[in-house]
């Protein structure tokens, strides 16, 4: 594999471009109130990133190289935010929106700079992650060891094995001290999703946030996440992608 780029999955490689460089900061802001002797922040932001890419491409003739270059154009002139994936990053993608092209004419060469948004500054893993576990105990106890380097808002599907007219659901990711409570009656073979990362509970597709308190659990990567479910019998699905900072 030629150390490129695929957008819009586009395999850029197939014309001629390979990326000969390339710089992905990670950056933080903070807003500061400053005082006379001291300052004090809240919690620092993260903010857009501009993945920059030191790019040439090459070709056999001028003809070729030109064509090529317009095809290269003609992809990456998008209004909207689509996948990017490196060759050198394959596990995962960012959601980028393309910013800038320049760069020279050097006989059959072009070489230049491809400069891409992200309003979201974070990558997320290629791969979707999905994790079943049977509770067999009260509470139930999962062990969940996400990647990545950033906090993972995942989905717990609980897919329920009993009937319960008045159901205390709780699920705890103990080692953040995150949880969140759903009350109200479930069936057998009902499922309660909730989403971290929409903050939204579901009971069987419909909404069903009346009863939902607590705050809402993620994952932290590289570490072992103790979850304990709580008032529940049945299988309990994480799904998530690992997300990189």
């Amino acid at each position: 594999m030629s150390n490129s780029f695929t957008y819009r999955g586009y395999d850029m490689s197939a014309y001629g471009l390979i990326v000969k460089s390339r710089e992905i900061p990670m950056q933080h802001d903070i807003d500061a109130l400053n005082l006379h002797y001291r300052a004090f922040a809240t919690d620092s932001k993260i903010i857009p990133k501009t993945i920059s890419l030191s790019v040439a491409v090459t070709a056999a003739t001028v003809v070729t190289l030109k064509t090529n270059l317009d095809t290269i154009k003609r992809i990456l002139n998008t209004q909207t935010d689509e996948t990017l994936i490196l060759d050198s990053l394959t596990d995962r993608y960012w959601k980028a929106r393309f910013k800038n092209l320049s760069g020279v004419f050097k006989v059959l060469t072009f070489d230049g700079n491809v400069e891409f948004l992200c309003l979201d500054p974070y990558a997320y893993g290629t791969s979707l992650i999905s994790n079943d576990y049977d509770d067999a105990a009260e509470p139930a106890t999962i062990n969940e060891t996400p990647g990545g380097t950033a906090l993972i808002e995942p989905i717990f599907t609980l897919t329920s094995s009993v009937d319960d007219g008045a159901a205390d659901i709780k699920v705890n990711n103990t080692t953040l001290g995150m949880e969140i409570e759903w009350t109200g009656a479930i069936t057998i073979g009902a499922k309660l999703e909730i989403d971290s990362s929409l903050w939204h509970v579901s009971l069987d597709g419909v909404a069903s946030m009346a009863t939902v308190s607590g705050q809402w659990p993620v994952l932290s990567p590289g570490v072992v996440n103790i979850i304990e479910v709580y008032g529940f019998t049945g299988n309990v699905n994480i799904l998530y992608r690992n997300k990189y900072a």
